[in-house]
């Protein structure tokens, strides 16, 4: 990996261009400096032009730089000199001064003074501003602790910028970039719990957040008035900080807590951290010292809190301590060697100045005491040394509990410092406790062995802002939003109101009703939806009346009836139904068809002759009514089995590939041949990790048989096939019935997504069905011991197969952007008052009713699958009681690929493990992709070529006749442009009199989409979109974003004026081509490739399996918890009952007060 890393660089020292970069950097404190040069450093030794401005505060600091030389600094304004003189008392203050939210703002003037007074003094030096102007920055780079760099951007016009965090976090740059804070679960940064907090921690995290936020914003905002008084045209930071191309942060997913995050928030954690233990050599004084005693403990509390500084008392309760263990060499450093306070004691050694690195690389060094900056925490975890923490002040509680997270630290407050026993029990189990060394070694073997190298992604995407300057594509609308809009307060008041008035006059109606006609006495009606619990059935038996022969079909009409119990609410109903049925049989093809189209099922309930039952079954669902006897009503919607099914033959084959290399694993890919868009996906995943060296099995149940022969897989032969079995088929017959209703029906109503997942739940789980009760097919998988297993949520039959097969740990991979049924069991924010869900119809800027229906449709959609899934479980179970539910299961893959490309979707809240491969199936190599002649011919014909494709789920033959009609229309009437359609019947002569219209049942359309002469799209879901169902119309709205694509509803292709003219729009108005040309080259010079990308990370997982660590925990907490309705219920009742109190005692003093007029009155 490291030989990877340096060859990179070399080359990217070679192939790419150089560009001219400018850092602004305060000198005011070691771990901001030190981040902010190696990221200085690191693009330096990649060649670009590098200069460095350095506004200094503390003058004693060095600057940490070593490759980068063109440094200008400004000086210290007086009042920053005087503050820094006197800030050693301040420092020395830390070891007994309370890290409380109050004790931060006392201190808020002071820091806004001094940052302001350095900001005038950086901004008023013209001679500076102009000079750097002339320079023409292609990219410059601060850091927003100090938010006064960005009016300096304004005034040199810089065209981009990048932000970088020497922490993993600024809370105020969260608010104002939208990221969500997500408080009741993420500890801010000046926060002291981990994840996993009590009501009364939440309530001080939120606290403690707001704080954080409040007082950095406070000193950037007395930048910002310094600035409006140089120059009232800069905007400022609360503008400008938004704008960053990226925000890279010093962070380490593997290591921090989980947390919602954006695309353009790339972690660069370790950055500054040398981790190379070979390249590490203790000099030999301190090797000797460590040889004296088999134990040995390092303590050091940093730069700013001095140990000279520590109270008394904890220094003599650590001396203690130290007394107390003699068999331990304890190595301190110590800034005053001239104090005796360890003389005599024989197994400490102090020292000014440590080789920290080196110590902590050093195997006999067992423990370090800490403060737990962020600087220590990354190195000792990544050198695998268990660590005791006690933090300070700053962000070091939370870098403490983060650490403790992973079992490789144990923490004290510094006031614990004074408890001489809990220090040194502390130790000692730290010492001897050996889940210390083993959970620190895990930690530090997956930290240096991470999928991404920080150097090279600073590098790569640093190039990439520079090439292409700001980025708006990436910047979330959240953050534009109001509180009342994000958290769609203003639709739940719209609906509350709307509620309690219908509410009201409901039961101001039904009162005067029942007064007028009942009097007192009310009866009740018994209509009572509910869905019944069968208790046992006969299957359908058949009785045959007559025989039709027909032209070699022998129709034979019969009698389907069924018998079966079903209870509701404790009482048993015996039900007896019946309908007409046919089965028509074909000699020629000795093929036998069953038909019960049309027919309804009628009867009775056995016990009560008076009863009425009437309905259907569509695919083995009954809905109807039932009327009892006593004259109950039951709406009915129940899935119930019909026919005992034969298990059919299949047949499967597994070729075992051989590979002497140690990093080749065994992984299995599950992924059912169902739509061509997500077996596409699949199987190019299965290649990819194939060609890396990776013996890969793909398992693959048949859903639909048309793909037997497409299954898209190239390199990887172990393929294992389950067939269909009849009832299956028929299933899949009624689904593709359900296609040809894609062009007319209603577009994404939720009513229609739940109604369609019946359909979709059941044909799930009878393939489930199959899948799971096919014993031998898994014990024969389950021996194979795989190391990983892939397959998408899509289908969640798959985690029960896991479940069977006891696989160690597993990935998920999307066919698209987002599942919204996985974001939920996963934890990750939906916004949908800004993001569009799945299948929405509108893009980011909504109106108040489109935030309204996009929230519904994501929940439909949400629970259109979840039911499926759950279906799938309730069938798996019958086989293997004992497996978890998907629920459970779906959380724990180590990683989520994601099928979408942060720089062409809507900007959305992530998690580090969802990790974006989107173009993975895509040949974007334009020189790869040659066009055969033919098509060349037809597109050399015209000036102008339109290509039309509607996708393979709903195919042009089968649009209805307006449609056709009105397309006809506008191909006549454009007779200078040839289109080019796919068209599963060509033959049709529908267009035959049209010289410029080719049909062609299949078509090159990646070597089309190609070639330039192409001049227009109409497709699905893409240029000029016309979505059809399903994501369409958000793939559509995320295209018309970025102003390359034009949106027409379907129902506009009965109008061939409209299309016309949105066609002409297109073709002439040249921003479309131009901002797709834009939009292309982002595309194909990403800092990732997604090939490499899956790869790494797919590799990452099979070594380590699950990654418990990157399992957020607000997943688990419920919607009162996550939302603080809890804290929010406990403020509201304690504000009434005081102001009750309040108003109680007022009136009370009043009454007092005016006791003598009172008593006249009343008198």
């Amino acid at each position: 990996m490291r030989l990877l890393s340096v060859v990179f660089l070399l080359a990217t020292i070679c192939s790419v261009n150089s560009y001219k970069i400018l850092f602004y950097t305060n000198l005011f404190g070691h771990s901001h400096v030190k981040f902010l040069a190696a990221a200085a450093d690191t693009l330096t030794d990649a060649g670009h032009n590098v200069t460095v401005l350095v506004s200094v505060f503390e003058a004693s600091l060095s600057t940490s730089l070593k490759s980068t030389k063109n440094v200008i600094t400004v000086n210290a304004h007086g009042k920053v000199e005087d503050f820094i003189k006197a800030r050693s008392k301040m420092l020395a203050n830390m070891w007994l001064e309370n890290m409380s939210p109050v004790n931060m703002i006392k201190k808020i003037g002071t820091m806004a003074t001094i940052f302001s007074s350095q900001c005038r003094e950086v901004l008023s030096n013209t001679a500076l501003i102009e000079k750097l102007k002339a320079e023409n920055y292609d990219l410059a780079i601060t850091e927003p602790f100090d938010t006064c760099a960005y009016p300096f951007f304004e005034a040199i016009n810089i065209r981009a910028h990048v932000a970088v965090l020497s922490s993993s976090r600024l809370d105020h740059v969260s608010d104002v970039i939208g990221q969500p804070a997500a408080p009741s679960y993420n500890p801010g940064l000046l926060s002291a719990n981990g994840d996993k907090m009590t009501i009364g921690q939440r309530f001080v995290n939120m606290i403690q957040y707001m704080c954080g936020s409040y007082f950095f914003s406070y000193v950037g905002d007395a930048d910002a008035a310094v600035a409006k008084e140089i120059n009232a045209t800069w905007r400022t930071w609360r503008e400008t900080v938004p704008e960053a191309s990226f925000v890279l942060t010093n962070q380490i997913p593997l290591l921090d807590f989980p947390a919602p995050t954006f695309d353009k928030i790339v972690p660069v954690g370790g950055l500054s951290v040398k981790t190379d233990k070979k390249a590490m050599k203790l000099d030999e004084k301190w090797s000797k010292i460590l040889d004296k005693r088999k134990k040995n403990v390092f303590i050091s509390f940093g730069s700013n809190a001095r140990s000279k500084d520590m109270p008394a008392e904890y220094k003599n309760s650590l001396v203690q301590v130290i007394k107390n263990m003699p068999d331990t060499t304890f190595i301190w450093k110590y800034e005053d060697l001239t104090d005796k306070f360890t003389e005599g004691i024989p197994n400490v050694y102090l020292g000014d100045w440590l080789p920290q690195n080196e110590l902590l690389a050093d195997p006999r060094l067992n423990v370090f005491l800490t403060h737990g900056g962020l600087g220590s925490v990354t190195e000792l975890s990544m050198m695998g040394t268990p660590a005791v923490m006690v933090p300070l002040f700053a962000d070091q509680s939370r870098n403490a509990q983060m650490l403790k997270r992973h079992g490789g630290a144990a923490v004290l407050t510094k006031t614990d410092l004074s408890n001489t026993k809990l220090v040194q029990e502390t130790i000692e189990d730290v010492l001897n406790n050996p889940k210390y060394r083993e959970n620190a070694e895990r930690l530090a073997e997956m930290l240096n062995n991470q999928p991404t190298n920080p150097k090279e992604t600073l590098v790569k995407y640093v190039e990439f802002a520079a090439r292409f300057g700001k980025l708006p594509s990436l910047d979330n609308y959240g953050r534009h939003q109001t509180f009342a809009q994000y958290f769609f307060l203003d639709i739940i008041a719209i609906i509350s109101l709307i509620t309690l008035v219908a509410s009201y006059i409901s039961y101001r109606v039904l009162r005067c009703v029942v007064r007028r006609f009942l009097g007192s006495a009310t009866k009740t009606s018994a209509f009572v939806p509910f869905e019944f619990q069968i208790l046992e059935y006969t299957p359908v038996e058949l009785s045959f009346s007559q025989d039709l022969l027909d032209d070699e079909i022998l129709t034979k009409c019969c009698t389907e009836t069924a018998s079966f119990n079903f209870r509701a609410y404790g009482r048993d109903f015996p039900l007896r139904l019946q309908r007409n049925c046919q089965i028509k049989e074909e000699f020629a093809e000795e093929t036998a068809q069953f038909s019960d189209e049309g027919s309804t099922w009628q009867g009775k309930l056995e016990d009560q002759p008076n009863s009425t039952v009437d309905g259907d079954i569509i695919n083995g669902l009954f809905e109807g009514i039932i009327l009892t006897g006593d004259g109950e009503k039951f709406m009915v919607e129940r899935q119930f089995q019909m026919i005992g099914l034969k298990d059919l033959l299949f047949y499967c084959f597994i070729l075992f590939l051989c590979s002497t290399s140690s990093e080749s694993y065994k992984i299995l890919v599950y992924t059912n041949l169902f739509g061509h868009s997500h077996v596409k996906v699949m199987a190019t995943v299965a290649d990819a990790l194939t060609d890396a060296g990776h013996n890969v099995t793909v398992l693959m149940p048949i859903i639909e048989q048309q793909f037997i022969n497409k299954t898209c897989l190239k390199s990887t032969k172990n393929v294992i096939f389950a067939e269909q079995d009849d009832k299956l088929k028929a299933l899949m017959a009624t689904r593709s019935k359900r296609f040809e209703t894609l062009w007319t029906s209603g577009f994404n109503n939720p009513f229609v997504v739940a109604k369609k997942s019946k359909l979709m739940s059941e044909l799930f789980s009878e393939h489930c069905r199959k899948v799971m009760s096919e014993k031998k097919l898994i014990e024969q998988i389950k021996s194979e011991n795989f190391d990983l297993a892939i397959t998408e949520p899509f289908d969640t039959c798959a985690y029960a197969f896991f479940e069977a097969i006891s696989i160690r740990a597993h990935v998920a991979v999307y066919s698209c952007s987002r599942l919204d049924h996985v974001s939920e069991v996963i934890g990750q924010p939906a916004a949908p008052s800004y993001v569009p869900g799945m299948t929405s119809l509108f893009g980011e800027q909504m109106n108040i009713w489109d935030r309204f229906l996009n929230f519904y449709l994501y929940k439909a959609n949400s629970y259109a699958f979840s039911r499926i899934g759950d279906e799938n479980y309730r069938v798996a179970k019958e086989f293997y009681p004992n497996i978890r539910s998907w629920r459970e299961v779906v959380p724990e893959a180590t990683f989520l690929f994601t099928n979408y490309i942060p720089y062409l979707d809507f900007p959305a809240p992530i998690f580090d493990k969802m990790i974006p491969i989107g173009g993975l199936t895509v040949k974007t190599d334009q020189k790869e992709v040659e066009l055969e002649e033919k098509w060349s011919n037809i597109l050399d014909d015209r000036k102008t070529n339109v290509l039309i494709s509607f996708g393979s789920n709903a195919r042009s033959e089968e649009m209805p006749i307006e449609y056709k009609n009105a397309l006809l229309k506008v191909f006549q009437s454009m007779s200078d442009t040839t289109f080019i359609w796919k068209y599963e019947n060509p033959k049709d002569p529908f267009t035959k009199h049209l010289e410029n219209v080719y049909l062609s049942a299949w078509l090159p359309q990646n070597e089309l989409l190609a070639d330039p002469r192409l001049t227009l799209f109409i497709t699905h879901g893409g240029l000029a979109s016309i979505p059809v169902a399903a994501d369409q119309t958000r793939n559509a709205q995320m295209m018309k974003r970025h102003g390359v694509a034009a949106v027409l509803k379907k129902f506009d292709l009965a109008n061939s004026v409209k299309i016309q003219k949105v066609i002409e729009q297109v073709m002439t108005d040249s921003s479309y081509r131009d901002n797709a040309k834009r939009l292309a080259e982002i595309l194909h010079n990403q800092p990732t490739d997604p090939k490499e990308t899956l790869v790494k990370y797919v590799e990452f997982a099979a070594r380590f399996g699950k990654l418990p660590s990157l399992d957020n925990y607000g997943r688990h907490q419920s919607f009162v918890e996550y939302f603080f309705l809890d804290i929010i219920s406990i403020i509201s009742f304690t504000v009434l009952v005081s102001s009750y109190l309040f108003y109680r005692l007022l009136e009370y003093l009043f009454r007092k007060c005016t006791g003598s007029s009172t008593k006249s009155k009343k008198e």
